[in-house]
C-alpha cells in the first residue's frame, strides 16, 4: 500500500510574460492574524512518502506536479477553469491508472475535505485522509457497500 500526499506550492512570479499567474495566499509568510497575498504560480504537487535508510523520518518525494492556473488567466486564454480540487481529482485518476487500481492512500489538509474528491477516490480505489470540515456532523459510521460479484 502506498501513501501519497497532495500539497499546494506557490511560486512567486511577476511580470507580463508570466501567463498563468494569480494572487494567492502565501502559507509560508501568513499567520493566523495576518494574511499575506502574493502574485505567482500555484502548483498542485503529489509526493510519495518513502522511508530512507539514512534518515529517521520518512521523506516526501515529489513525482507528479501540475500547474493550476488562476481563473483570470484561464478566462484570458479562453480555457475552462479547473479548481484545485478538479486538478486533484485528475491526478488521483492518473495515479490509480498507473497503479492498476491497487489501493493507495491520499493525505491532504482541510482544503481537500470535499465530497467530489472523496467520491473520485472511492471510484479510483484510493483512500482519502483529510481533516473534517468544522460544520461536519457525524451520527454513525458509514455503511459498507458489498461489491456485486
Amino acid at each position: 500500500m502506498t501513501h501519497e500526499i497532495i500539497s499546494v506550492l506557490l511560486e512567486r512570479r511577476r511580470g507580463k510574460k508570466i501567463k498563468a499567474k494569480g494572487a494567492y495566499r502565501d502559507a509560508v509568510a501568513s499567520s493566523q492574524s495576518r494574511v499575506v497575498i502574493c502574485l505567482g504560480l500555484k502548483w498542485e504537487c503529489m509526493t510519495l512518502i518513502v522511508p530512507l535508510p539514512w534518515c529517521k523520518r520518512p521523506w516526501a518525494l515529489p513525482f507528479l506536479i501540475i500547474l493550476s492556473p488562476s481563473k483570470k488567466s484561464d478566462e484570458a486564454a479562453g480555457k475552462r477553469h479547473k479548481t484545485s480540487i478538479d486538478w486533484t481529482i485528475q491526478m488521483v485518476r492518473c495515479v490509480s491508472r498507473w497503479l492498476k487500481r491497487k489501493t493507495w492512500i491520499l493525505v491532504g489538509d482541510g482544503a481537500y475535505a470535499c465530497m467530489g474528491l472523496a467520491k473520485a477516490c472511492i471510484n479510483s480505489g484510493a483512500t482519502l485522509i483529510s481533516r473534517l470540515r468544522l460544520d461536519a456532523q457525524l451520527y454513525e459510521a458509514p455503511m459498507i457497500k458489498k461489491k456485486a460479484s
